[in-house]
């Protein structure tokens, strides 16, 4: 974590190949002035500070989303697996790292024709689709979802993202109590 300025007098294909590999903050070749050095100083402390603190945020977002009691996968434009928290990884049955690449519905597998298409039912308040997510390893899952279209800057969507609510005490209470 200590930015690195490379100070060097050669230019030749094997330094610079060294030195992409390496990733300095910055990069002089001999013989410099003053005025270069205190330039590539200054740029690498800018660059450093900026990436440590890309660091702390992904970090801040990491721990909220894990935080979160929701299962929450993020897809790109062709509902290929980007991000899923722990309690998607745990309501499908699958490790993060094993569904990032892969389609939406590899993943996420429901019960019933056309489940994705047709919801099994409806929440207690009518308001929400319940569907049951078949685990990879385990029992199914009663849920709700919603899926929220994913929208950059330029008002363009980049993706979705998929949220399913655990409902499986209320549902079983809800049977217990018919």
């Amino acid at each position: 974590h200590v930015p690195v300025v490379l100070l060097t007098a050669h230019a030749d294909e094997a330094t610079v190949k060294r030195v992409r590999e390496t990733q300095p903050f910055g990069y002089i070749i001999k013989p410099f002035e003053e005025r270069e050095l205190r330039t590539a100083i200054v740029v690498a402390l800018s660059r450093h500070e900026m990436e440590q603190e890309i660091v702390r945020r992904e970090r801040l977002f990491f721990t909220t989303l894990n935080s979160i009691q929701d299962a929450v996968i993020v897809t790109d434009p062709d509902n290929t697996v980007r991000l899923m928290n722990a309690v998607a990884s745990r309501i499908v049955g699958l490790n993060p790292e094993s569904c990032i690449g892969q389609h939406i519905e590899e993943v996420v597998q429901t019960e019933g024709e056309n489940a994705k298409d047709q919801p099994q039912g409806e929440a207690s308040d009518g308001s929400r689709p319940v569907t049951h997510i078949v685990s990879h390893n385990g029992p199914s899952t009663a849920v709700e979802s919603v899926q929220s279209p994913l929208i950059d800057d330029g008002q363009e969507q980049i993706g979705t993202v998929w949220v399913y609510r655990d409902i499986s005490a209320r549902v079983a209470s809800e049977k217990a109590l018919r």
